[in-house]
């Protein structure tokens, strides 16, 4: 009887330990895809502005076509010599 006791303590044990493993690799999951997912959508706002398509920054719009450029100083911003633009905060017209 002891011993029947022990093991359905055992049991629910491993897996109560198991739903914890679960929940920690589906979060672990979850946010490997929210970081690949985002890093995807930079590289095609970057391929975009590359490719000459006008973006909107603040309200802007923005395109090597009007004289913008990618700053030779700072790293992924783009300007026209007067606005500055982080171009990750652009979006795609």
């Amino acid at each position: 009887m002891e011993t029947e006791i022990d093991c359905k303590k055992e049991k629910e044990l491993f897996f109560s330990y198991m739903w914890i493993f679960a929940v920690g690799a589906i979060f672990l999951l979850l946010i490997w895809w929210l970081y690949y997912d985002n890093k995807s959508d930079k590289k095609k706002i970057e391929d975009a502005f590359k490719n000459n398509q006008e973006l909107i920054c603040k309200n802007n719009i923005v395109s090597k076509e009007l004289g913008y450029e990618f700053d030779k100083k700072r790293t992924y911003q783009i300007t026209n010599g007067v606005n500055i633009f982080t171009i990750y905060n652009c979006d795609i017209k």
